[in-house]
């Protein structure tokens, strides 16, 4: 919009506002556009959920890999295995769901999962407020903060 009509006055600044959970990759476009066009940008406001404040934090969880290995044999899970995060009070939690196409475990069965975590925007996590964030760590840091409910 700005970048297609800017308007002729000196010392003008355009603001943004931004929701991952709302607004995608059409208004991130368009304040490529302005930035492209030597317009000064600002945004004003912002936020990982929707914009009414009052969304999920906009994270998705891919599965990349899943397999069940145990007393009937190797079987590959990846497409029956889906992650949706979901809202407890101030915390969020991932809830790991299987379709019926995954089968039954036995006793003695392992389920071997691999996934990644990242915001449906690719935008950067700052990890400050992340219980698994190890401030110290130099290079990659294998940390076990996984609690698993099975219901």
């Amino acid at each position: 919009m700005a970048a297609g009509s800017p308007l002729s006055y000196d010392n003008i600044m355009y603001s943004l506002h931004f929701y991952a959970g709302t607004h995608k990759a059409d208004l991130r476009n368009k304040a490529k556009k302005a930035i492209n066009a030597g317009l000064a940008l600002f945004v004003t406001e912002w936020g990982t959920t929707d914009a009414s404040g009052n969304g999920n934090v906009d994270t998705v969880y891919e599965v990349d890999y899943a397999d069940i290995n145990g007393s009937s044999g190797y079987k590959a899970l990846t497409s029956a295995v889906k992650g949706t995060f979901k809202e407890a009070g101030t915390k969020s939690y991932i809830r790991i769901t299987f379709s019926s196409d995954a089968g039954t475990l036995a006793a003695g069965d392992t389920v071997q999962i691999q996934g990644r975590i990242h915001s449906e925007s690719w935008g950067m996590y700052t990890q400050s407020n992340d219980a698994s964030f190890l401030s110290d760590a130099q290079d990659y840091t294998l940390k076990n903060a996984c609690r698993l409910v099975v219901k």
